[in-house]
């Protein structure tokens, strides 16, 4: 949840202060929102990396994703 609220206002933030940037004409302000944007986003990342049960989370999305289905133990080994 805290993730969401970081992300919601950091593009919303970033995208007024851009928008106000280059209405007013001030490159400065501009540039400073891009790089400010992209550091929030690298520090969400780094969260991300760092959240407990994050590998459980990834195996999960992947099953789903991918469908993995798993292998019954009393399927028959192929003797050949």
């Amino acid at each position: 949840m805290k993730v969401n609220y970081g992300i919601l206002e950091t593009l919303l933030m970033t995208t007024a202060e851009i928008l106000e940037g280059l209405v007013r004409l001030k490159p400065t302000q501009t540039v400073k929102a891009l790089f400010t944007f992209k550091r929030q986003r690298l520090q969400l990342l780094e969260a991300e990396l760092k959240a407990p049960g994050r590998d459980l989370a990834y195996l999960i999305k992947a099953k789903e994703e991918f469908g993995v289905k798993e292998k019954s133990h009393h399927m028959k080994e192929d003797i050949t």
